[in-house]
């Protein structure tokens, strides 16, 4: 991996063990942020109450980008290939 690169990365799932419905990447070099992404499907595929009540609405501003968990991981996965391959080879 380079030097300096950070990957940072974050899931809100339904409930302690459900899927995905939101997830986020970022990867920063030497302290500045080089690529992002993110996803996120509609609020109808989160069905654990605490979740709804208490995640949900830190997500309001989050765009709904994907229309079920299954679209949501594969574009992750993909994503998160292409910004392994990018960011993580030797200079």
């Amino acid at each position: 991996m380079k030097n300096n690169t950070v990957i940072s990365v974050d899931a809100e799932v339904d409930g302690l063990h459900g899927r995905a419905f939101a997830i986020a990447f970022t990867v920063r070099k030497d302290g500045k942020e080089v690529y992002q992404w993110s996803g996120r499907c509609p609020d109808s595929f989160v069905t654990d109450g605490w979740v709804a009540e208490n995640v949900l609405p830190s997500l309001a501003d989050m765009p709904v980008d994907h229309a079920n968990p299954d679209e949501l991981e594969n574009n992750f996965f993909r994503m998160w290939s292409g910004a392994m391959t990018s960011f993580t080879e030797d200079d």
